[in-house]
């Protein structure tokens, strides 16, 4: 049989007190976040079938607003006007008092002082809970609200519930107070899987990790677990992309759930300045290891205790959780940039799976006596020409070129074969590289250097690749006009394959393109003589000087007077 919880003797216990006839005032203390309220309406909901005013303390400055939330919660209005107005008449009576002489308003200050005039029994099998102690305007008297407190247990015969987090109490009324107050003192500290009990059924996905790491971590804070929660649907979409790829999906919500957790319960945000001081307290145990030193390090004691909510104990930043820290600094979702990320992780496992594979092959060539050359080289084949269709996402360049010149070593008969084989396929892992931008692409030099060593054909096929790429980069004057200001070695070889013609026709129909002219050959001077734009000034130059001989009147003096005030 499941033992009970505490949580679960604390209902237990309440429901027999409140069977009771005798009138008591009960507290009920928790940390913030635990959900002592949720609690509180989930119990008197199922559980309660008395009149019950619920008055959270906050934002009350004063008794009279307090008791007038109180009047209107127990009472409906017009019975309420109904059990006053006899009151009422006795008041004017006795004092003599005619009627426009008592015209005051139903209000909040004729009706909390219309407290007095209720009885008993208007009070009858009435709970008042009041929620939020802790945070009790400055207005307000601690002892004040303390009287009130007294007052309905006392003179109106009320339950009266009063939760609170007794930590975060500053005055120490309630503590000097409560052996007269308060009858029953209770702990609200609901176990981990209690907590996420109120927020699990928010979550749309990813529902197995949550509780694992709020359990492991023993946090039972409902804040901290909805805004878990909030993040992991805002990332619902990563389920579609990590099909099949259990340890990516696994690594993207684990460290969702991890920064989550830290960013809401430290409110912390602080993570490059985190991921320093992890490096500095690494370095520092390197140091004193390797020099036998024994010295302390100057320990962070926040930083600290966020670790304890770290995988390892240890932080760093990749590409993964810098995403998920800008969602969690700005509440935005890059979706296509974590694609990307996600799209990568999954080529790096693919490529560690085919990578093992070809290991082991290597392994049992060189161990297994009973395994031969030609059985290496046909499994080794076969394993190149069954994953043909996905080579380029699931082995480096580099361990594929390894991998065929193997076949051709052990197999010297059939070298054209693999030779035509290779070929084929490192053109496509060319074009693979080749989607990447020029920034991303210099991580692959080294491949492209591997690749044209293999064949020269594949040199011609790389070149024939940059020489499109950059014509695309020239296929419209505003990307001209862009590698025009201040032009490097780059801009200046790819300016140089402007043709003449279409220099010509950019100078007849676009001013702007003269005005860029004009300018790039006045800077002339300062351009270095590695730029490799010569070859574009000379045509731009030879233009003018070719329009300035024109019959067109206009474009002879326009020419005239460019070519004059350039030559000054």
């Amino acid at each position: 049989m499941k033992n009970k919880t505490d949580v679960e003797f604390l209902i237990d216990r309440l429901k027999e007190l409140f069977s009771r006839d005798e009138h008591f005032v009960l507290k009920i203390n928790g940390k913030w976040g635990v959900g002592k309220t949720h609690f509180w309406n989930n119990f008197s909901e199922n559980h309660l079938d008395k009149n019950i005013a619920y008055v959270s303390l906050f934002g009350k400055e004063t008794i009279q607003d307090i008791k007038t939330d109180i009047i209107l919660q127990i009472s409906k209005k017009d019975a309420f006007i109904n059990s006053v107005s006899g009151s009422i008449l006795n008041i004017r009576s006795n004092l003599g008092l005619k009627e426009e002489e008592l015209n005051f308003g139903v209000n909040g200050s004729f009706i909390s002082s219309m407290m007095t005039l209720l009885k008993k029994k208007d009070f009858k099998d009435v709970i008042v809970c009041f929620d939020d102690f802790e945070r009790l305007s400055k207005k307000l008297e601690p002892r004040d609200l303390l009287g009130l407190v007294s007052e309905l247990r006392e003179q109106k015969s009320c339950h009266v519930v009063m939760i609170l987090n007794q930590d975060k109490i500053e005055d120490d009324s309630l503590s000097i107070y409560k052996d007269k107050i308060i009858d029953y003192e209770f702990e609200f500290s609901p176990t981990p899987e209690e907590a996420y009990g109120v927020v699990k059924d928010t979550l749309t996905t990813f529902k197995e990790y949550p509780l694992k790491y709020f359990q492991k971590n023993n946090i039972n804070n409902i804040r901290v677990m909805k805004r878990v929660v909030n993040s992991l649907n805002d990332f619902s979409f990563v389920k579609e992309y990590t099909k099949g790829f259990e340890s990516i999906e696994i690594e993207i919500v684990e460290r969702i759930i991890e920064l989550s957790t830290i960013n809401t319960m430290f409110l912390f945000d602080e993570f490059r300045e985190l991921e320093q001081y992890c490096y500095d307290r690494a370095v520092h145990f390197a140091i004193n290891h390797n020099n036998g030193k024994v010295s302390e390090f100057s320990k962070n004691k926040i930083y600290e205790e966020i670790l304890l909510y770290v995988k390892g104990h240890d932080f760093s930043i990749n590409d993964l959780s810098s995403n998920i820290i800008k969602y969690l600094k700005s509440s935005m979702i890059y979706k296509n940039r974590l694609i990307k990320i996600i799209n990568k992780r999954k080529e790096q496992t693919n490529i560690s799976q085919m990578t093992e594979d070809i290991r082991n092959l290597r392994n049992k060539l060189d161990y297994n006596l009973n395994y031969n050359d030609s059985e290496f080289v046909k499994d080794l084949f076969e394993l190149l020409t069954d994953n043909s269709s996905k080579l380029v996402n699931t082995l480096s360049s580099d361990a594929f070129i390894l991998s065929i010149n193997s076949l051709k070593e052990l197999d010297s008969s059939n070298e054209e074969k693999y030779q035509v084989f290779a070929i084929e396929h490192l053109k496509k892992y060319i074009e693979y590289f080749f989607k990447y931008d020029e920034e991303s692409r210099r991580y692959y030099v080294d491949d492209f250097i591997r690749i044209k060593n293999f064949d020269l054909l594949l040199e011609d096929f790389i070149n024939q690749y940059e020489l499109k790429e950059n014509r695309d980069k020239i296929d419209n004057l505003e990307k001209i006009i862009e590698l025009m200001v201040e032009p490097g070695y780059i801009e200046g070889k790819l300016l140089s394959l402007v043709s003449r013609d279409n220099i010509k026709r950019y100078i007849l129909e676009k001013p702007e393109f003269v005005r860029a002219s004009f300018h790039l050959i006045n800077y002339m001077e300062k351009v270095s003589s590695e730029s490799g734009i010569e070859i574009f000034i000379k045509n731009i130059y030879d233009t003018f000087e070719e329009l300035k001989e024109s019959d067109n009147k206009n474009h002879k003096v326009k020419m005239t007077r460019l070519l004059n005030s350039i030559n000054k």
